[in-house]
């Protein structure tokens, strides 16, 4: 996906082009030298093809030590999400990786793209949860709504964590400016880097 822009990649994680999780503990053991822990490996948690326990084992072989939900189905909305969902992927079935990953030792932390999501992934007591603005940013008129609306779920989301689970923000880069108020409400924040 280099050289796509961040948008595109979004989407385009969700398809079935390759085997994202069988590559990723691929490349993770081709690294013998490296030493130090990774905190978090992105996954793409709804695959039914990579068995759970398996990626379990061989990520914390790779000293991985906690997974996230990125590409994620989340992002997905209306007829092709509701197409998605009836046939068993969706953003439940990676939120169900997730709960499977840390009741088997590593930590979890889930990206979501609307309110629904984030009360989940709090009910699942995630590590943490990141509020992912590109949902927003593909319905909203404009950049500015977009940053509003990710303002208001980042204000709802810290109210129900009540300090508990750290509400973090990825900082979008189609929305980078924008993003500056929601940045500072949030407990931490991810930035791409393509």
């Amino acid at each position: 996906m280099a050289g796509l822009s961040p948008e595109t990649v979004d989407l385009l994680g969700c398809l079935p082009i390759a085997n994202v999780n069988a590559q990723l503990v691929d490349y993770l053991a081709s690294q013998e030298q490296r030493r130090h822990t990774i905190e978090f490996a992105c996954v793409f948690a709804a695959d039914p093809f990579y068995d759970p326990g398996q990626m379990i084992d061989d990520l914390g072989a790779a000293n991985i030590s906690g997974i996230a939900n990125l590409p994620s189905l989340g992002i997905l909305d209306g007829r092709f999400a509701e197409v998605m969902s009836a046939s068993g992927f969706d953003f439940q079935r990676e939120l169900q990786c997730l709960e499977f990953a840390k009741r088997n030792g590593l930590r979890a932390s889930a990206f979501i793209w609307n309110e629904q999501q984030g009360t989940a992934s709090l009910q699942a007591r995630v590590d943490q949860v990141i509020v992912h603005p590109g949902g927003f940013l593909r319905q909203a008129t404009t950049p500015k709504a977009a940053a509003a609306a990710t303002v208001a779920l980042v204000k709802k989301l810290k109210d129900r964590a009540a300090g508990e689970t750290p509400v973090l923000l990825y900082r979008h880069p189609a929305l980078y400016k924008e993003l500056s108020e929601a940045a500072a409400l949030a407990e931490g924040t991810i930035v791409y880097r393509g």
